[in-house]
């Protein structure tokens, strides 16, 4: 059995082919249940698995990983640095809701291969939340967010997808964006990215609740096939 080892408070890595290292970001329920997304089902994966959390929920991954960064560069550096370590050649990222969203983020900065975001959020601005009249998934969700930078006094970063994948026009990344077709706010999220021409949308009917997508790719070996790049164009 492959060993798994809790590397700090918000990240266990998986030991598997150290040539290929996959990413999974947590939503930001999992701290609420003190643990991580994924836990039955990472297990089964071939890969390197680095699980990752964000316990301040307030903050949606903008404070880094406990134990291990303090910011979202510094995740980045950290997942180059576990890359590099193990030898990876290639590096694919993944998560639902807010964990959709951090790892399309994370994608972009470190230049993984492929990206399977599932319901992810694609922005954390309440002006955007304005003008398509929806995205959060509480209110005052993104409000938590700007407080947060205004306390460190910084300007807020990274708070919208479609910004950063306009810093990174060379990026041959594939961003794979799944998303259920009965909530409103997820399908504002893959609207937005749709900005991004680069950007594979891909709905999914009979999905009502924003949680139940990533089960659904999970059960049905989807999931699978995308982290190990298996598409259905390959």
């Amino acid at each position: 059995m492959a060993k798994s080892v809790r590397i700090s408070d918000g990240a266990l890595l998986k030991d598997g082919d150290p040539e290929r290292l996959v990413v999974l970001f947590s939503s930001l329920a999992a701290p609420a249940l003190l643990e991580f997304d994924y836990m039955q089902y990472y297990p089964t994966l071939d890969q390197t698995v680095l699980l990752l959390r964000d316990d301040t929920s307030e903050t949606g991954y903008h404070a880094g990983i406990a134990g291990l960064s303090e910011s979202i560069d510094d995740t980045a550096d950290a997942i180059r640095e576990l890359a590099a370590k193990i030898g990876a050649k290639s590096i694919v990222t993944a998560g639902t809701s807010q964990g959709g969203y951090a790892a399309a983020l994370i994608g972009y900065m470190i230049d993984a291969d492929h990206v399977v975001s599932m319901n992810g959020f694609s922005f954390c601005s309440e002006a955007l939340t304005e003008s398509y009249g929806g995205g959060e998934r509480a209110d005052g969700d993104f409000a938590l967010l700007r407080e947060f930078y205004e306390k460190k006094g910084e300007d807020p970063q990274y708070l919208d997808l479609v910004d950063v994948a306009k810093a990174h026009p060379d990026s041959q990344m594939r961003l794979r964006w799944h998303y259920g077709l009965s909530d409103p706010h997820d399908v504002i999220h893959a609207k937005h990215m749709a900005q991004i021409p680069s950007t594979e949308l891909i709905p999914h009917k009979g999905i009502r609740k924003h949680g139940r997508l990533v089960l659904r790719m999970m059960m049905s070996g989807d999931l699978d096939r995308e982290l190990a790049g298996e598409f259905d164009d390959a």
